[in-house]
C-alpha cells in the first residue's frame, strides 16, 4: 500500500494496518501515537472520534483535519477541542453554523453560531496552557532525552532521576547511556532492595553534569517477578524539581482575547475554553474571573488580628472602573479534557454577573456556577458521560 492510498481527507486517522502495542515515548506527538497504536482502547477512541468527525460540515473539515493532525501538540488539541464542543452542540440537539460571518466584523468568524426555538447565541472556543512556548521548547528537549534513557537495557532496575537543571539546546544521548551503564554494572539487586527498606534516599546518588544539564540518577531495584523482563522502560520514577503553575493567569489571559473579539453581538456570546492545566481548580477559575485573591488586615482598627479575603479587580470580569468584558455572556470551562478522559472530564457554565445578555438556553443542563447576592451558586447538571452516551470506564470498556 502507497503512503497516498492510506490518507483520506475524509478521515482524521489513516487507513494502515496498525501492530505497535506498546507505551507512547514522552517525546511522541499526542496524534501520532494515537494513529499509530494498535491498542484495543485506543482503536475505541479512533472509531469515536472519526464519528464525530463525520458530522463535521465537509466544506469547513479541512482546517480541522490539518490541525488535528498536527504534531504540535497544543494545535492537536485546540482542533480535538473545537470538535468535542461540536459535538457537545449536536447532542444537545442545535444545529451549529460553522465559522458565521458577523455583519459588522465580515473579516472575524466566531467558531458556532447556534440558533434555536429558545434563543440565538456565539461560542468561541480555545485552549489554553500553563506552559509557555519557551517552556514547550525545554519539555521537548528533555523528552527526548527521557526517551533515550528508556532504550537503555536495564534488567535489574528501574531508573529514579531528579532533574536539577534542563538544557537550553538538545543532548547527545550516548554519553548518558554510557554513564548510567557504568554505574548500574557494578550494583546488586538483593542489596540495594535491603537498602531501598530504609528509603529512597539512602540508595546512591549519582550526579550527571554536562553543560548546562543536570540530572541526579538513583537505582530502584526490580521486584523478582519483573527482573529481566523485556519491554519494561527503565524509568521509574522522576522529578523536575519545584515550579509556580499559574492556571489563573492563562485562563484570564486567553479570555481576555476573545472576550471583546466580536464587538456587540446582540445576543448572548460565551467562550468554551479547555485549561490543560489538570491541577486547575475552583480558586484558580474564580481568580479568574473575579480577581486574585489577598488577605488585608486593617491596621487603624486597634488590636485587630483577623484578615479578611478580598479580590483584586483584575479578572476577566472585573477592573478599578468597574465591571469589563460585559459582552461575555458566560465561560464554559473545562479542565484538560482529552480524546482520553471524554466522559469524565470536568466541566461547567460560569455566568456573568454583568452580562449585557444573560445566558439561558439549553447549555444550562450542564453542571452551572450561578451568580446570587455576591456568590457564586455551584450547580449539578447532565454530567459528559450522560450526554454523549459513553460509560466511564471508556476507552477501556469494551463496547
Amino acid at each position: 500500500m502507497s503512503i497516498p492510498d492510506m490518507i483520506d481527507d475524509n478521515s482524521l486517522f489513516d487507513n494502515i494496518t496498525r501492530e505497535y502495542l506498546g507505551p507512547s515515548k514522552y517525546s511522541e506527538p499526542e496524534f501520532t501515537y494515537l494513529n499509530k497504536s494498535g491498542r484495543p482502547e485506543v482503536e475505541t477512541i479512533r472509531v469515536l472520534l472519526e464519528t464525530w468527525f463525520s458530522r463535521y460540515p465537509k466544506i469547513k473539515a479541512t482546517d480541522l483535519r490539518a490541525r488535528f493532525r498536527s504534531k504540535d501538540d497544543l494545535n492537536h488539541r485546540s482542533a480535538f477541542f473545537e470538535l468535542f464542543i461540536h459535538e457537545l452542540i449536536l447532542k444537545l440537539g442545535f444545529a451549529p453554523q460553522i465559522h458565521p460571518e458577523l455583519p459588522s466584523k465580515k473579516s472575524k468568524h466566531p467558531d458556532f453560531l447556534i440558533e434555536s426555538p429558545k434563543e440565538t447565541f456565539y461560542i468561541e472556543a480555545v485552549t489554553t496552557s500553563n506552559e509557555s512556548a519557551n517552556e514547550r521548547a525545554k519539555r521537548a528537549i528533555m523528552d527526548a532525552i527521557y526517551d533515550s534513557i528508556n532504550r537503555l537495557d536495564s534488567p535489574n532496575f528501574f531508573i529514579g532521576m531528579e532533574i536539577k537543571r534542563s538544557p537550553k539546546k538538545p543532548h547527545p544521548a550516548k554519553p548518558i547511556k554510557s554513564f548510567l551503564v557504568k554505574k548500574l554494572k557494578s550494583l546488586n539487586p538483593d542489596e540495594m532492595e535491603v537498602l531501598l527498606k530504609n528509603g529512597i534516599e539512602v540508595l546512591p546518588h549519582w550526579l550527571y553534569k554536562y553543560e548546562d544539564l543536570e540530572i541526579e540518577f538513583f537505582p530502584i531495584p526490580k521486584s523478582d517477578i519483573n527482573r529481566g523482563k523485556p519491554g519494561v522502560r527503565p524509568i521509574g520514577f522522576q522529578f523536575s524539581g519545584m515550579h509556580a503553575i499559574d492556571s489563573r493567569t492563562s485562563i484570564r489571559d486567553a479570555l481576555c482575547a476573545k472576550a471583546g473579539r466580536y464587538g456587540n453581538l446582540k445576543v448572548p456570546y460565551i467562550v468554551a475554553i479547555n485549561v490543560l492545566d489538570s491541577s486547575t481548580d475552583f480558586t484558580d477559575i474564580m481568580e479568574a474571573l473575579f480577581g486574585q485573591e489577598k488577605y488585608v488586615i486593617d491596621l487603624s482598627i486597634p488590636k485587630q488580628s483577623e484578615s479578611k479575603m478580598v479580590r483584586e479587580l483584575d479578572g476577566v470580569w472585573t477592573s478599578k472602573s468597574g465591571p469589563r468584558y460585559t459582552r461575555l455572556s458566560a465561560v464554559l470551562l473545562t479542565v484538560n479534557v482529552s480524546p482520553w478522559n471524554i466522559p469524565r472530564g470536568n466541566i461547567r457554565l460560569y455566568h456573568n454577573p454583568w452580562a449585557i445578555h444573560p445566558y439561558s438556553s439549553e447549555l444550562t443542563t450542564l453542571p452551572q456556577a450561578i451568580p446570587i447576592e455576591g456568590k457564586m451558586d455551584l450547580r449539578d447538571g447532565r454530567p459528559l458521560s450522560s450526554i454523549f452516551g459513553i460509560p466511564l470506564e471508556w476507552p477501556i470498556f469494551k463496547w
